[in-house]
């Protein structure tokens, strides 16, 4: 399995397609408008398709910005699926 792509930008997180394809192999990972949203121990983590941005370094398909749902440690989500190989670290 090829790592999806995560990425910082400001104060916000970004995953490309091959991430959200990656982390359904883990989690229920449920159809959304324009998006996802991937189900997770307390919660739901949405990713929300970003449109008319130019690609990033690395991205494979789509963007997505990822944003917690209340109670959601998003922090220990993502190293959790750095560790597990679904994502690394692309910007």
């Amino acid at each position: 399995m090829q790592p999806g792509s995560l990425y910082r930008i400001g104060n916000r997180r970004y995953v490309d397609s091959q991430a959200v394809y990656n982390v359904a192999s883990t989690h229920e990972v449920v159809a959304l408008p324009n998006g996802w949203r991937i189900l997770v121990h307390g919660g739901s983590v949405r990713c929300a398709m970003v449109e008319g941005r130019p690609a990033l370094p690395g991205q494979r398909g789509e963007l997505y910005e990822l944003s917690a749902g209340s109670g959601i440690d998003m922090k220990a989500h993502r190293a959790a699926w750095r560790t597990q190989g679904l994502v690394q670290v692309a910007g």
